[in-house]
């Protein structure tokens, strides 16, 4: 009788995970403070520590919803090697980088003005003064800019996706997500 109940158990437990698991992609994971505005964003993440590949819909609450496989469409994108800000000004910052700059084909580029611009912002952003961070990607779109940084915390590796606007010259965070790396941006209207 014990193995039956325990067997019970098993099974009952594995059906309240079925079902948990499958309605997991209508739960809305939220950001307060965010908006999204203008473009649907969708954001292709890979795992910290392995190769598992997500794909995500923000919404315009600052949350995001699990969505179906895409291809990125913002094919410009930098990616910084090294680029850190912490208790060091962010000119040291470029220093310390040096030649450590690539364009999307995997070149070396001199930093752009647009995306050296989104830098300066970013170094000015709140969250850079709880965490050192250091910045991945810049994903380019006309006169925005969608950055990819990761926070210095103990137990896990948090990233922020920021939106950088050059026109307005406003930096806001739109997506906070744990252990996933950001590595790919489609936007559409």
């Amino acid at each position: 009788m014990n193995l039956l109940s325990k067997n019970l158990e098993t099974g009952v437990c594995v059906i309240y995970a079925c079902i948990f698991f499958n309605g997991c992609a209508d739960i809305d994971f939220k950001l307060t403070g965010s908006s999204i505005t203008g473009n649907s964003i969708f954001v292709k993440t890979k795992a910290v520590g392995n190769t598992d590949i997500s794909y995500l819909k923000l919404n315009g609450s600052g949350g995001f919803k699990i969505c179906g496989e895409f291809e990125p469409n913002v094919n410009e994108y930098y990616i910084t090697d090294g680029f850190w800000l912490d208790d060091n000004s962010i000119e040291e910052a470029f220093e310390n980088m040096g030649d450590s700059f690539f364009n999307s084909k995997l070149e070396k580029v001199a930093i752009p003005r647009g995306v050296k611009k989104a830098l300066y912002a970013v170094d000015r952003f709140e969250g850079r003064k709880k965490h050192w961070i250091w910045v991945e990607r810049v994903f380019v779109d006309g006169d925005k800019y969608y950055i990819s940084v990761g926070y210095n915390v103990n137990w896990q590796t948090p990233y922020s996706l920021l939106e950088y606007d050059e026109k307005k010259d406003s930096l806001k965070e739109i997506m906070y997500i744990s252990n996933e790396r950001i590595i790919g941006i489609k936007l559409s209207e």
